[in-house]
């Protein structure tokens, strides 16, 4: 089925200008939680060994190497984390696209500290280093590489710490979702039940449904703000916009009448 946005007639609508409002209107609410399939049997898989990516092999700004230290990895660590500006980036190879685990290893000798680690401009987190006067490491989240070199820009944040290295490993498949049509609260209202969805009720930028499916993040509905989070072409363009509402994983308010009496 074409999914798209309707005008008030029932045709399709164009999504420029003035009219991306009406657009925000007329498809308020994006289904995107499928029916649970059954169970397939599933085969085990099989774990990718993890990928370690020196710091000192990095592009160094501000900052510099150093094997002062014990217990680090491969040739040294980098140190020197102590001005706003100063940053490492590190070049980390994926043998394929795809969602995985990633690690920092570092020492933190004089206390709990923060980093920040932004990957193509794209991916960015704030992630704790505990106090350790040892190499350790942290777990720093799931990332989405593509096949190649991606660039991991390491900022410093509150610095004072040593960075040792990048270690990836392909994340592992979620389970299939099993949304059960029963609530946890005894005590919710027949609307509430008739619903039964979990949403994302407000937002700015719209969600990516290509990056929703290949994260495996099943919002069941968002709404996004208008005004300027519409019309300004910047937090949403209009390619953006044609491209959500057009997306084969994503139902518009058109295609599900039961909601909209």
């Amino acid at each position: 089925m074409r999914r798209g946005a309707r005008d008030e007639q029932g045709q399709a609508g164009s999504v420029d200008g003035a009219a991306a409002a009406a657009v925000t209107a007329a498809a308020a609410a994006f289904l995107l939680l499928k029916e649970p399939q059954p169970e397939k049997e599933m085969q085990p898989e099989k774990e990718m060994q993890p990928l370690l990516f020196e710091a000192e092999a990095g592009v160094l700004n501000g900052v510099h190497a150093a094997a002062e230290l014990s217990g680090y990895s491969g040739d040294g660590y980098v140190t020197g984390f102590d001005d706003d500006e100063d940053s490492l980036t590190v070049f980390v190879e994926a043998p394929e696209d795809g969602l995985y685990d990633m690690w920092v290893g570092y020492s933190s000798p004089g206390g709990d500290k923060y980093t920040m680690l932004s990957l193509d401009d794209c991916q960015a987190a704030e992630i704790r280093l505990a106090a350790s006067g040892t190499f350790t490491e942290a777990y720093a989240g799931k990332w989405l590489l593509r096949t190649g070199r991606n660039e991991v820009l390491i900022s410093r944040n509150w610095g004072w710490y040593n960075m040792d290295y990048i270690k990836i490993r392909k994340a592992r498949k979620r389970p299939e979702h099993r949304v059960e049509r029963r609530l946890v609260n005894p005590d919710a209202t027949p609307e509430t039940v008739e619903l039964l969805l979990a949403a994302m009720t407000e937002n700015g930028p719209i969600p990516d449904p290509d990056l929703l499916v290949k994260t495996e993040t099943h919002w069941s509905w968002f709404c996004t703000w208008n005004g300027d989070f519409i019309n300004d072409g910047i937090q949403n363009s209009e390619d953006h916009i044609r491209h959500v509402l057009h997306h084969e994983y994503v139902l518009t308010l058109d295609e599900v009448k039961e909601l909209r009496s």
